[in-house]
């Protein structure tokens, strides 16, 4: 899968993907983005016109903030949608480049 992040366009027209070629079961290093409305676009690897997850955040990270989003596999939970995510604001917040622990 390739991750990308917009401030509400699903045009992916000329964007890197914050992670590449992510496997289920992995996991993606923190993506630095800028403060204000998010919408997290995962699409196959390679192919972003094929789209597998469109998240549209409800609340607006501000500057500093660390946050967690957990996309799963909605196993018979009976709804349209395969996949679902979790989203945690971590508390190591505020986000601390190169690895410094909390």
């Amino acid at each position: 899968m390739d991750v990308y992040a917009t401030t509400g366009s699903a045009d992916l027209t000329g964007l890197t993907p914050l992670a590449s070629n992510i496997s289920f079961e992995a996991v993606s290093p923190y993506a630095l983005y800028p403060a204000g409305p998010i919408r997290v676009i995962v699409t196959a690897a390679g192919d972003p016109g094929t789209v597998l997850y469109d998240f549209r955040g409800t609340g607006t990270p501000v500057a500093g903030d660390a946050w967690t989003i957990i996309l799963m596999y909605n196993a018979g939970n009976g709804l349209d949608e395969p996949l679902t995510t979790l989203v945690i604001k971590d508390r190591c917040a505020p986000w601390r480049p190169h690895g410094d622990s909390c």
